[in-house]
């Protein structure tokens, strides 16, 4: 979990278990996303990796919320295969 500093208090953070989340993904995304890796082309050094990383009883996910914030140009900012 990645939390920033907020003196305004208008932030809120949002905390998940990384276990219910993988529990709750179809089978098919559970196969996809540890095996096909996803570019997050983001300044200042673009990242590439799988969305789904570590064992099955404790996967990581690479998350990135702050990105999805209106969606404007995200379809240009990862680039991976639509599955």
């Amino acid at each position: 979990m990645g939390i920033r500093g907020d003196p305004a208090k208008v932030r809120h953070t949002l905390s998940l278990d990384f276990r219910q989340l993988y529990s709750n993904l179809d089978p098919a995304e559970r196969l996809v996303l540890p095996e096909e890796k996803v570019t997050w082309d983001i300044e200042p050094k673009p990242f590439s990796g799988y969305v789904i990383e570590g064992p099955h009883d404790r996967p990581y996910f690479n998350l990135f919320v702050e990105t999805l914030a209106g969606a404007d140009g995200f379809d240009k900012m990862v680039k991976a295969s639509p599955e």
